[in-house]
């Protein structure tokens, strides 16, 4: 496969990118959303370019052409070629941590008021097969996501995975607050011991009901670059080589979490830029 591998290549990247060449050279814009500081949230169902994400149900596994993604599609991408981030500008109307996933599976529907077991249909055949993510999971962040707010209740989410082995029925838990809104995301982020990495997340169980049936579940993410945006309406860009460069599958689906310092995620605009050689 080719790829990147002298300074001629990657110039022929960026000239070519969005410009009658392959890759993509993407500018957008999302709008802001009410949250909480110190908390994730997921921008997948806010308003903007390349339209609103919708609530999933089933298990299923966005890509480029999925309603939501922040970059519609990479133009004449072949088998042939390898597909890097080359550069990206973005623009935060608050103080935060931005974090540009390609969001590899998701699904939704999950209940806050259930407390049997609730499974997941999660599977990771195919991206792993397209090479959008490691065979073990070690380059893959999991986390609850939620679509409509729960109860006022706290409660504790019992998570069921598969770990990088292939061994299933390990367990962690996630304690979760009362009246989890809609947006927030929950990483999962402490394993059971001796395991490194998710290969997929199979079934939730609340230890009670949280009052209120709402919405939620689980989304895999894999992340592509994490931005620090220190000062609000201030550019803050990135090229090649303080990117390194990271692997962007044909079928990528862009979005981003965001960590917040603020009682909005603020209106995010950004440019990305795929090249292909």
């Amino acid at each position: 496969m080719s790829d990147f591998a002298v300074p001629g290549d990657l110039i022929t990247g960026l000239a070519g990118a969005g410009n009658g060449g392959p890759g993509c050279r993407q500018f957008g814009s999302k709008a802001s959303i009410t949250t909480v500081a110190s908390f994730f949230y997921s921008g997948w169902t806010c308003a903007g370019t390349g339209g609103t994400g919708a609530t999933p149900g089933a298990w299923a596994i966005p890509n480029a052409a999925t309603t939501g993604c922040w970059v519609p599609t990479l133009v004449d991408v072949s088998a042939g070629t390898t597909n890097r981030l080359l550069y990206t500008s973005f623009t935060a109307s608050n103080i935060s941590n931005l974090i540009l996933v390609d969001r590899i599976g998701h699904m939704g529907g999950l209940s806050g008021t259930v407390t049997t077991n609730q499974t997941t249909g999660a599977s990771m055949t195919t991206p792993i097969g397209s090479g959008r993510m490691q065979s073990t999971g070690s380059d893959v962040l999991w986390g609850l996501e939620w679509y409509t707010a729960t109860g006022s209740t706290a409660v504790t989410a019992t998570i069921s995975y598969t770990n990088q082995s292939g061994a299933s029925g390990k367990t962690t838990t996630l304690n979760l607050p009362a009246s989890v809104p809609a947006y927030r995301v929950y990483p999962i982020t402490v394993l059971a011991a001796g395991d490194t990495s998710i290969i997929t997340v199979d079934s939730i169980t609340l230890s009670g009901t949280t009052g209120t049936a709402g919405s939620f579940g689980v989304t895999a993410y894999k992340i592509l670059q994490n931005v620090c945006v220190p000062v609000a309406n201030t550019s803050i860009n990135s090229d090649w080589a303080g990117l390194a460069m990271p692997l962007v599958a044909p079928q990528v689906c862009f979005s981003t979490l965001q960590y917040t310092t603020a009682a909005t995620y603020g209106i995010i605009n950004y440019q990305i830029v795929v090249g292909t050689h």
